[in-house]
Parts: structure tokens; C-alpha cells; sequence
């Protein structure tokens, strides 16, 4: 369950990696730039301590859209396509299914198989759901996409009802007679 849920997240995600690459350079700079000449040497290595970690902070989130985009490239066309237009160009499923001339179903099913194979790729990589966990599990908005996808995954499966038969079904006479 969390690998599937951590490449969902990923891959929601993908489309805001960008934008939060820009805002750590602005912090970046704007940090750099707010510090004076007259700062002391402990200033200065916190100063230091700040960018570099937004520079590991950034490689991290570099690393992580490469990994995604390679996955992609790795799998069957059919589902590479679903999931370029689902969550690279962020269409809606209706606008794919139009596009694609397939139905719902057959759209959730390409999702699902699309994002299995790109985590096979992630873990043949060295990156398991552990490993996303340790590394961007306290990355605020890769948390909060986790926790919606985590939500909603849940809440699929209180709608699943599984089968039974009905109590006043006598299942021997059903089959037998």
C-alpha cells in the first residue's frame, strides 16, 4: 500500500517540483543577498549552514523528477501515455479517456499498471517506498500531497463492499437446485 501511495504522490507532485525549485533559489538568493558585510563568523556560518541545506534540499527534489521522469520512459508506451497526460500535462481523466478513446475503467486500470512499473523502476534504482519515506518524508508539500493520496486511498476502500450472500440465500439450493 505505501508504494503505491508514495508513487502516486510522486507523480502528483511531479508539476509542482519546478515551482518549488524556484522558490529554494530565491531563498537562496534572497538570503544571500539580505546578509551584510559586517556579519561575524558564526553569522556566517549559519549563513552557510542555511544554503547548503537548501542546496541538498533541491538536489533531492532534482534526483526525485529525473527518477520519475526515467520511469517513465521504461515502461509500455500505452501506459506512459496515461500517465504523461495525467499527471505531466494534467488533464482530466474525461479529457484523456476523449483523447484516447478509452473508457474509465480501462483508464484506472493503465494508471494503476503504468505506476506499478514505474516503481518496479524506482526500486530497481535503489529507491523503495522506505527510502522516499526517509528521504521526503518531512518535505512539506510532498507530505501533505502523501497524506490526500493516503486519504483517499482509505476512503476507496471503505466504498468497496466486499461480496456475500445474502443471509436468506440458501447457497446449496442456489447451486445444487
Amino acid at each position: 500500500m505505501k508504494e503505491k501511495n508514495w508513487m502516486r504522490t510522486v507523480f502528483t507532485a511531479y508539476s509542482t517540483i519546478d515551482k518549488v525549485l524556484k522558490a529554494i533559489d530565491k531563498q537562496v538568493l534572497s538570503e544571500s543577498l539580505s546578509s551584510t558585510s559586517t556579519f561575524g563568523a558564526e553569522d556566517t556560518l549559519k549563513l552557510a549552514d542555511s544554503v547548503l541545506d537548501k542546496i541538498h534540499r533541491k538536489r533531492k527534489l532534482c534526483v526525485l523528477k529525473y527518477l520519475t521522469e526515467q520511469s517513465v520512459k521504461s515502461i509500455k508506451e500505452e501506459n506512459a501515455k496515461v500517465l504523461i497526460f495525467k499527471f505531466f500535462d494534467e488533464l482530466s481523466d474525461e479529457e484523456i479517456c476523449d483523447i484516447l478513446k478509452i473508457s474509465s475503467r480501462t483508464l484506472h486500470r493503465k494508471i494503476a499498471s503504468g505506476l506499478n512499473e514505474c516503481y518496479a523502476f524506482f526500486v530497481k534504482n535503489n529507491c523503495n517506498a522506505s527510502t522516499l519515506e526517509k528521504c521526503f518524508g518531512d518535505e512539506g508539500f510532498l507530505r501533505g500531497i502523501y497524506s490526500r493520496v493516503t486519504r483517499k486511498t482509505k476512503e476507496r476502500k471503505k466504498e468497496e463492499k466486499p461480496f456475500c450472500l445474502n443471509q436468506d440465500l440458501d447457497f446449496h439450493n442456489f447451486v445444487v437446485g
